[in-house]
């Protein structure tokens, strides 16, 4: 292309010359503006030094045809370097992400002549001058991002620089829980942390540990909030904690704790109830036979002799507690009886005889029978002295070990007269 442009050049010159034409009119050449092209990843960055044009007249002569042909040979070797003139220069700029994020470039750029540009750009970006990192991208890139208006191109080097993502603690196993009140609530959550980081754990709200004995006074629904940190992220989770109620049973004794209880006919019995709920509900106490409901008392006739099992029941409305307790009806005991005439009530002795007592009792229910001497004699029998002069009470007792009969003997210990004299 070059030759040719050249020998057109001379042979117009020739023609000319030919002609005897002394002067030729002169021509300007416009020359192109190939002012450089600047990039700017935020904005517009715009090389003012080379902005500028200027035109070049080129005077043809048929006397200056060598002349001519230079210039002409110099403007279509500018015209083939246009494409390298702005490699030289390059620009540089640094961008800063994190993994996971979307890198997405926007170069803008200005041309002097008001061209239209097109931009190239390295890889990892893509022909968009996109990149959408991920997990493990962290690191730094050099890129180079490239202008062109068809005619000329020029470059900036962008360093990409991706830090590493934190991630996020995990809590995995951390669900309501519904339990039984006295029961213990113990969480074991999985907690992981794909960064490896040391991690913070805390438990707010109904508990402040992963377990807790509840009591019998904690059913409801309550919140307990688990939060893990790491040194830069933190996440929780809350969870509903349900206690369910559990009726605890009525506890209950007999005053005195008696289980068995012995009663004459004829005599009443009362059974006294202590009672308690643990959980404060309202009781009620219910006697078997042979007492009658919400009797607690009764009485015993001939007919009921013998063992009898009461049941007592009590109820808070939800459990009912049965205990049972025997009762023995016993006969009436009759007490022993004095056998008359027996026994002398009032003795007559002389001092220096031997008081002998041979009272006699019965007893109808052929109990054995106990008899003691209380007084003045302590036995059944006693030898009297002079000092024993005078009237002495004995009290005499028979026991059957339930009752007892009494007698009182007065005994008389009287001294003989002595003479002094006739």
């Amino acid at each position: 292309m070059k030759k040719a442009l050249i020998i057109l050049l001379f042979l117009v010159v020739l023609v000319i010359g030919c002609q005897n034409i002394n002067d030729i009119e002169k021509f300007n050449e416009a020359k192109s503006v190939s002012g450089s092209i600047a990039l700017n990843s935020l904005g517009v960055y715009d090389d003012s030094n080379n902005s500028s044009s200027a035109k070049e007249s080129v005077v043809v002569s048929e006397k200056n045809v060598s002349e001519e042909k230079n210039e002409v040979e110099e403007n279509v070797e500018n015209e083939e370097n246009i494409e390298n003139k702005s490699k030289d220069s390059l620009t540089y700029f640094t961008k800063e992400y994190t993994e996971g994020e979307l890198i997405k470039l926007d170069p803008k750029a200005i041309d002097a002549e008001g061209d239209e540009l097109t931009f190239e750009f390295s890889q990892p970006l893509d022909k968009n001058g996109e990149w959408q990192t991920k997990k493990g991208d962290a690191g730094e890139y050099k890129v180079l991002v490239t202008a062109s208006d068809g005619k000329s191109k020029t470059s900036a080097e962008v360093t990409l620089i991706v830090n590493e993502l934190n991630t996020p603690p995990q809590i995995v196993n951390f669900e309501d829980v519904t339990v039984k009140e006295g029961n213990k609530v113990v969480f074991s959550p999985k907690i992981t942390d794909s960064d490896g980081d040391e991690l913070n754990v805390k438990y707010s709200g109904w508990m402040d540990s992963n377990e807790k004995l509840t009591s019998y006074d904690d059913a409801g629904k309550y919140n307990v909030k688990l939060t893990v940190s790491d040194s830069e992220n933190e996440v929780s989770k809350e969870i509903t904690v349900t206690v369910e109620n559990v009726n605890r049973a009525p506890l209950f004794e007999l005053s005195g704790s008696r289980n068995e209880i012995e009663v004459k006919v004829g005599e009443t019995v009362f059974l006294d109830v202590d009672a308690k709920d643990p959980d404060g509900d309202n009781l009620q106490i219910i006697y078997g036979k042979p007492f009658y409901g919400k009797e607690n008392k009764w009485t015993p006739t001939e007919n009921d002799l013998g063992t009898h099992e009461v049941v007592v029941a009590v109820s808070d409305g939800y459990t009912s507690v049965n205990k049972t307790y025997v009762i023995k009806v016993l006969q009436l005991n009759n007490a022993p009886q004095f056998v008359d005439g027996s026994q002398k009530l009032e003795v007559l002795i002389q001092v220096g005889d031997t008081v002998v007592l041979t009272p006699e009792f019965t007893d109808k229910d052929g109990d054995k029978l106990t008899i003691t001497y209380e007084g003045w004699m302590t036995a059944q029998t006693k030898r009297t002295t002079s000092e024993d002069s005078g009237i002495h009470g004995v009290t005499i007792k028979a026991s059957d070990g339930q009752d007892e009969s009494v007698v009182i003997v007065k005994v008389t210990v009287n001294t003989p007269p002595v003479f002094v004299g006739v």
